[in-house]
């Protein structure tokens, strides 16, 4: 299809359903940056066609077939596969079978925990069920009166966990300068890292290192490292019995108390009360 015949166009018949999961009901969602995502159960009419989007999408194809069509490539989609579908690639998607069930998420365009490549891509993926059970779970919160924020804070920790597992093949594939340095600061939280040292580990000086966390994270070395620490210590306040003292020497803070208000700060909650409510 030429550039100039793509349009932005949504036909989607009373046989199919989506729903739904905004950041204005799910606010854990923009931590991830997601702007809008949902579960899409479709038969009968279905075509959906993009010029030129402001946003990335991810699409996990569950269950059924459907067909997506790019500038450069077509491919019918079936379980277990999964697409990648930058900001400004023009597309478009179709039922290939009688029915077509897929989750899909759509980031901001300045995501800065994963950088998308410049082209669309189709990923066989051993399972998405761990991402397919995360969003039946937040959807059965959607339910509710009012959700609770632990329960979405954790599912949707896990979705982004999930989202790191299934994209790193491609991530590999196009490694980043930093990647590295982020391999070893994960493995290392309690070194009392200094942004000299990182930038000494790039080769690189103190100034330029911080250009480059800002160009790939959009936050500064140290408050990168400070998100690393804090999910990784929401992880261990969830999964072990240690004590808020030993789980702040792992993650490298002085003590309790100044692990402690750093995540209040972070999470809005102690970390004691945090396991409290989550257990």
């Amino acid at each position: 299809m030429n550039e100039q015949h793509w349009q932005d166009k949504f036909e989607i018949g009373p046989a199919c359903v989506e729903r739904f999961l905004t950041t204005e009901r799910f606010s854990e969602l923009s931590k991830l940056q997601v702007n809008l995502s949902g579960v899409s159960y479709l038969r009968g009419e279905y075509f959906v066609s993009r010029r030129t989007p402001q946003e990335h999408t991810l699409l996990f194809s569950m269950a059924g077939a459907g067909s997506l069509h790019t500038a450069e490539f077509s491919q019918r989609l079936g379980p277990n596969e999964l697409v990648i579908l930058p900001a400004g690639v023009n597309y478009s998607l179709s039922l290939a079978s009688r029915f077509w069930r897929h989750n899909w998420f759509q980031f901001s365009p300045d995501i800065s925990w994963y950088r998308f490549p410049k082209k669309a891509k189709v990923l066989n993926i051993s399972s998405s069920q761990n991402i397919d059970k995360c969003m039946k779970l937040l959807l059965d919160e959607e339910t509710k009166a009012k959700a609770d924020p632990l329960v979405e804070s954790a599912l949707t920790q896990l979705i982004k966990r999930y989202l790191l597992q299934l994209l790193k093949p491609l991530k590999n594939a196009e490694p980043s300068p930093l990647h590295k340095l982020e391999q070893q600061l994960r493995s290392s939280l309690h070194y009392p890292w200094t942004v000299a040292e990182m930038a000494q580990r790039l080769s690189v000086s103190e100034a330029h290192c911080y250009r480059l966390f800002q160009q790939e994270f959009k936050v500064s070395p140290k408050q990168y490292l400070t998100r690393l620490r804090l999910e990784h210590g929401s992880y261990l306040l969830r999964e072990s019995h240690w004590s808020i003292e030993v789980i702040a020497s792992q993650l490298g803070y002085q003590d309790g108390f100044a692990f402690a208000h750093r995540f209040k700060k972070s999470f809005g909650v102690s970390p004691g009360r945090y396991r409290r409510n989550y257990n």
